[in-house]
């Protein structure tokens, strides 16, 4: 809840592990692997890891292009 309104996950601007994988449709595993190996992009904050939507966006896209 921020500000007294339930949070709407579909307009996070960062998300944790487990939103990126399941939007990926991905193991958190998998993405945890990605993330060390610094294939996907993400940030700390702190001792968290998070995504931002529009990275992950954008390297989905790239992967596609690629066809990877």
């Amino acid at each position: 809840m921020m500000n007294g309104k339930p949070r709407n996950d579909s307009m996070a601007i960062l998300i944790d592990p487990r939103e990126a994988a399941r939007r990926l449709a991905i193991s958190p595993r998998t993405l945890w692997q990605l993330t060390k190996d610094r294939v996907v992009p993400s940030m700390k904050i702190g001792k968290c890891v998070r995504y931002r939507v529009a990275d992950l966006e954008d390297w989905t896209r790239r992967q596609i292009e690629t066809g990877v």
